[in-house]
């Protein structure tokens, strides 16, 4: 179980987004968890095999697990 969990769209957005306050978090002894809801393969930036190598060290660094939920990217809708 974590202490926090975070989800982004896609590799890289939860770092870009708050990178710094979960590393601080973690520095604190907090355990976190970042969720990517995809791969990011619908990207300009990157391909998905390299997004995912560089989104492991993300979390690395930061000191968080990460998990990829792999839905399909753009193509996540409202069913409620």
């Amino acid at each position: 179980m974590a202490d926090i969990v975070v989800f982004g769209s896609h590799p890289d957005d939860v770092e870009f987004g708050c990178g710094g306050i979960l590393a601080k978090a973690a520095s604190q002894g907090y355990s976190i968890v970042i969720a990517d809801l995809t791969i990011g393969e619908k990207s300009t930036n990157g391909d998905p095999v390299t997004r995912r190598i560089e989104g492991k060290e993300a979390a690395r660094v930061i000191g968080a697990e990460r998990a990829v939920l792999d839905f399909s990217d753009c193509e996540i809708a409202d069913s409620y």
